[in-house]
């Protein structure tokens, strides 16, 4: 009889642990408004900041593993274009890819604070516009080609750059129902760009930092 049970316990307990593993993976989307701080403050102002990513969060553990790919965009301040004759206005956008630690309550709390911090591979693109007559033609499904003119914002300038940067912030979740957390997160980011920057006051500053306050669902 023991020989019997033996096999049945050790499938069991492989199933368990294999059901526990499986419930420690998770996803995350999210969005939001992107802060900029600091020296990127003084040139752009925020539009919107998207993202999602994976987990691992076992849940009887304070801690969980994050990998995030985050979108943030921004608009140019248009009054620093005032008087030019070439440009008009612009904007700017960050690519992240973060790879984060979470250390706070325990995650199969109904309500969970929780501190994070990273390192990530940071994408920097800003580009400088000009209002200009365009024309062009484009696929309507139900119209077919359809071509025409109108006033369109022309990229003139614009640069990218790449560089590792770090993060840190905090968070608060709450579970609801049907495995679904609904989240929110204050997350800065800073990254040294190679090409740096200078202030309105022409001093130098190579730091890019900006904070992404987000709202989403963990699943």
């Amino acid at each position: 009889m023991r020989k019997a049970l033996f096999p049945l316990v050790v499938l069991t307990a492989l199933g368990s642990g294999e059901a526990a593993a499986q419930k420690a993976w998770g996803g995350t989307f999210y969005g939001g408004v992107p802060v900029p701080l600091g020296t990127t403050a003084d040139y752009v102002g925020p539009s919107f900041s998207w993202g999602g990513g994976v987990r691992y969060a076992k849940p009887d553990a304070p801690w969980a593993l994050r990998f995030d790919i985050r979108n943030s965009r921004f608009n140019a301040h248009t009054e620093q274009f005032v008087g030019h004759a070439i440009v008009d206005d612009g904007f700017a956008r960050t690519w992240d890819f973060a790879l984060s630690g979470e250390i706070g309550m325990r995650n199969d709390k109904p309500f969970r604070i929780y501190g994070v911090a990273g390192v990530g591979y940071y994408n920097r693109y800003v580009a400088l516009t000009d209002a200009q007559l365009v024309s062009g033609c484009y696929w309507d499904p139900w119209w077919g080609y359809i071509c025409g003119s109108g006033v369109g914002d022309v990229v003139v300038a614009d640069k990218s750059d790449w560089d590792f940067g770090f993060n840190f912030g905090a968070g608060m979740s709450y579970k609801v129902q049907h495995g679904v957390t609904l989240f929110i997160e204050a997350i800065y980011n800073t990254v040294n760009f190679a090409s740096g920057d200078s202030n309105q006051g022409n001093n130098s500053s190579n730091a890019t930092t900006w904070m992404p306050i987000v709202f989403g669902i963990k699943f």
